[in-house]
């Protein structure tokens, strides 16, 4: 399991949401549609397409309630800071 895996996971326990619930939301055909996010999805980032399913699905659920920058570091690559040559 990668991190972008288990905080999509995370986020949506804190939510009180189960796979099957969640994909509904998202308009998912089946649990095992949005469960390959959770397990299986291998990639840097979540598809953008999914941003606005996930935010109204997860924002201000959950204690402390699900901020939009949380949801959103889901899509955002974060590249460590590297120092400049010469500095």
């Amino acid at each position: 399991m990668t991190r972008l895996n288990d905080a999509l996971r995370k986020l949506r326990l804190r939510a009180e949401l189960s796979m099957a619930a969640l994909a509904a939301q998202l308009e998912m055909p089946r649990a095992s549609s949005y469960q390959y996010y959770e397990k299986g999805f291998a990639g840097a980032v979540l598809p953008i397409e999914l941003r606005a399913g996930l935010t109204r699905a997860l924002m201000g659920k959950g204690e402390p309630p699900i901020a939009l920058d949380e949801i959103d570091a889901l899509f955002s690559v974060r590249a460590p800071a590297l120092p400049l040559p010469g500095f």
